[in-house]
């Protein structure tokens, strides 16, 4: 999760709003498009990033399962490639690759997306602050990656050549400027666009020189966080922070403020991703169970997705569709308009089918991502077509803020459940006094941090369910 900043005060808000919008390059006319909603499960656990492949499937982090899984555009699981780590971001490389963030593991990785099984390909990204965005840097021979402050740390750029060889290099300052506090990268046109969450800013930096060109400001308190390119010229961003987006031309001017867009229609609640879609729209998700689409005039439409999801973020498919990751949830959504997109041939040993019958039966796990630590840890568990029995297991994982391996105490394991179809319950894991007492003293500690990791099993009839993860983080 972003660290709030509450930033500056801007003055004459109404006048610096409209000069700003007379400097954004005019955009295609556009109209919001009624998707048709897919819900693509079989995932391990909630996924966070998610980028279209290479090879046509989509690719997205399965964090909590330490985990990369290629899903075909019919919206099988096709593979599923381990790593060391809990994956955040996913991005298309050149050769063939594509590469993820780790951040606890301070390294980023790399798959062969064209080969029939691929193979994590690991780089340590050094100390100092985890490396969470990464981008491809267009005809510079980088990957470009972020390593934003964590309120110890200090923020970094970072770089290594696009085809996995050589060493890594980071970056603290941009010439005399410090580095922005960043949770997502854009490559644009050769430049580097660089949202500074703690700032109210993004930087456009000149590469591979990682010269600073231009910051232009966001709103006080905006908290920019997710940043994407239109076809005209634009880039937009997220405001995580205030729930609205922010529009500039690309090549503005230092000093600047971006246009703010505030979305009608609906509430955007916590957005991080956002996309130009095929149509020229762009696009962002909502926590509250939807997506929003910004339209030329601008206008706004929202597209709901089914309750409980928390959309993560978005990426365009293969066919003029879109792929939308749900955090509270183990499935992805792809928003298509009928008729469905044609699959793919896999580039695994196991060719994906065209689905067409009902889904095999799961487990979906849903909750408070953030919960206080107390005698419980608790999710629900909803099963899908049919009924399931279910039982849970798990662990805290204690890092305290000084050196040392951390403590990973069990939970005391749940009963196992009923769950009738399409009716949640609501399991509990208790945390032994122990543990509680240890946790507590951790979280007192500057640097310290617990979260909790569950692991939930499923049976319907004599077919076993996928086995999810659910993930937790503890607060006092």
């Amino acid at each position: 999760m972003p660290f709030r900043n509450r930033g500056r005060k801007l003055g004459s808000p109404l006048r610096k709003l409209l000069l700003a919008a007379l400097a954004l390059v005019a955009l295609t006319p556009a109209g919001a498009q009624a998707f048709a909603v897919q819900e693509v499960g079989g995932l391990n656990s909630p996924a966070n990033g998610i980028a279209l492949g290479p090879d046509g499937n989509v690719w997205a982090a399965e964090e909590a399962a330490e985990s990369v899984v290629r899903v075909s555009p019919s919206g099988d699981v096709v593979g599923r490639i381990p790593v060391s780590g809990e994956p955040v971001a996913i991005a298309p490389g050149p050769g063939g690759r594509v590469w993820a963030t780790l951040p606890e593991s301070h390294q980023l990785v790399w798959f062969d997306a064209l080969a029939p099984s691929p193979t994590a390909h690991s780089i340590s990204t050094g100390g100092g602050c985890e490396p969470i965005a990464i981008a491809l840097g267009g005809g510079t021979g980088f990957m470009y990656f972020s390593k934003p402050s964590d309120g110890v740390c200090t923020s970094e750029i970072g770089r290594v050549k696009d085809d996995g060889t050589g060493a890594v290099e980071s970056f603290a300052t941009f010439g005399a400027t410090p580095v922005g506090q960043a949770f997502d990268l854009l490559v644009y046109n050769g430049k580097l666009f660089v949202p500074d969450f703690g700032g109210d800013v993004v930087q456009r930096v000149g590469l591979p020189a990682l010269s600073l060109e231009a910051v232009v400001n966001m709103p006080a308190g905006g908290g920019p966080i997710g940043i994407a390119a239109d076809s005209p010229g634009n880039i937009w961003v997220t405001l995580f922070s205030l729930g609205k987006l922010a529009a500039a031309p690309a090549g503005f001017a230092s000093g600047a403020n971006a246009t703010v867009l505030t979305p009608t229609g609906g509430d955007l609640v916590e957005p991080i991703g956002i996309v130009e879609g095929a149509d020229g729209n762009m696009y962002a998700p909502s926590a509250n169970s939807q997506l929003l689409a910004a339209t030329a005039q601008p206008t706004f439409a929202f597209t709901p997705l089914p309750a409980g999801s928390e959309p993560l973020e978005v990426a365009n498919g293969s066919a003029r569709d879109l792929w939308v990751t749900d955090a509270a949830n183990t499935r992805l959504f792809h928003l298509y308009n009928p008729p469905a997109p044609s699959p793919v041939t896999s580039t695994s040993t196991t060719a994906a089918p065209v689905v067409t019958a009902k889904p095999a039966p799961k487990l979906s796990l849903s909750g408070k991502s953030k919960q206080r630590l107390g005698s419980f840890v608790q999710l629900q568990v909803s099963c899908t077509v049919s009924p399931c029995s279910t039982s849970a297991t798990g662990a805290l994982k204690i890092k305290t803020g000084g050196k040392g391996a951390a403590a990973q105490p069990k939970l005391t394991a749940a009963k196992s459940a009923q769950v009738p179809a399409g009716k949640p319950i609501v399991l509990k894991l208790k945390i032994p006094a122990k543990a509680r007492a240890a946790a507590a003293k951790a979280l007192d500690e500057k640097g310290g941090k617990v979260t909790a990791k569950i692991t939930v099993k499923g049976k319907s009839g004599s077919a076993n369910t996928p086995i999810t993860v659910f993930k937790v983080t503890l607060k006092k």
